[in-house]
């Protein structure tokens, strides 16, 4: 399956970036600890990952370890409530080539999506934006 891994267990991801993708047009597997997107990596080819910091089993930069581990040349992708740049420079230091902090605007996280996909030659970096309201929402979030 070409798309995006998705990885996140509590509301914003599993909801909100999960809702705002499928309008994006985007195909995706939502998995929701570190383990269960190890295990579908294994079976499974993705262009992208995103990947949430805060999962029940790792964190996200022991994930984003353990994908550059395997092998796994796959572009990641982080967000986090963690703002400190010590956390930023953490998260890009594990292999994610890009850090967004939470809440964040949903068009600016597809605008990110769409910028890795086309340097790293995703399938799907053909999808273009639905043209989003000029005041798209800042979804606050509260791990």
């Amino acid at each position: 399956m070409a798309g995006l891994l998705v990885v996140g267990n509590h509301g914003f991801i599993a909801k909100e970036i999960s809702s705002w993708l499928s309008k994006e047009g985007y195909m995706f597997e939502l998995c929701d600890s570190g383990e269960s997107a190890l295990r579908n990596l294994q079976k499974n080819e993705y262009d992208l990952a995103l990947i949430d910091w805060s999962l029940p089993d790792m964190e996200g930069p022991e994930l984003s370890r353990r994908i550059g581990e395997s092998n796994q040349r796959m572009p990641i992708m982080m967000l986090g409530a963690r703002k400190e740049v010590e956390d930023k420079i953490e998260a890009l230091d594990s292999g994610a080539l890009d850090y967004l902090v939470r809440p964040c605007s949903l068009p600016e996280l597809s605008a990110r999506l769409r910028s890795l996909l086309r340097r790293y030659g995703g399938q799907l970096a053909h999808i273009t934006p639905i043209a989003p309201p000029v005041n798209a929402p800042i979804v606050p979030i509260v791990p």
